[in-house]
């Protein structure tokens, strides 16, 4: 996975799956974490993202992507507890193969890597009551662009203001 640290500092290359059902969007999180984000995970090297987000799906839920469209370019820069991440996201809009059971659950469930990740549908009108991260996405998530943006949404500007310092 390319992922790289740098003492407070953490580079991600992350890919993100948008998987609609209906009126709902398919989202997870770390068991350990309150926060919620796209289903997806990191490009490993050599790897290109539409073969990443096709494994991370194959690896997480056991999906096929038959469908997949490049949506929103990010580049995120946050805070996480005391490190600095600069990530660079590839989300994708993606129809699944077939009709797995997962269209079906309801409530919070676990994928094929067990109990690691906590999925669930929600209703996509509802993304801004919940801890969905990154916020700046939620717009494009309530109404997809019919061609893919690109963001840069630094969050450690204010931070930085406050104290939060680059280096240790």
């Amino acid at each position: 996975m390319i992922s790289y640290n740098e003492g407070n500092k953490k580079f991600n290359f992350r890919v993100g799956a948008i998987i609609l059902n209906g009126d709902k969007i398919l989202i997870h999180r770390k068991e350990q974490f309150e926060f919620w984000l796209l289903p997806g995970g990191r490009v490993e090297m050599a790897e290109g993202t539409l073969d990443a987000i096709c494994r991370e799906m194959k690896e997480e839920l056991g999906l096929n992507l038959c469908k997949r469209r490049l949506c929103v370019v990010s580049e995120n820069f946050f805070k996480l507890g005391e490190t600095v991440y600069h990530e660079l996201g590839f989300n994708y809009i993606a129809m699944v193969d077939g009709k797995p059971d997962i269209l079906d659950k309801v409530g919070e469930f676990h994928g094929e890597e067990g109990k690691e990740f906590v999925f669930k549908w929600q209703k996509i009108e509802d993304l801004d009551k919940i801890d969905f991260r990154p916020k700046f996405m939620i717009k494009f998530l309530q109404n997809v662009p019919e061609n893919p943006v690109h963001i840069i949404e630094n969050e450690l500007i204010n931070s930085i203001a406050n104290g939060v310092t680059l280096d240790k």
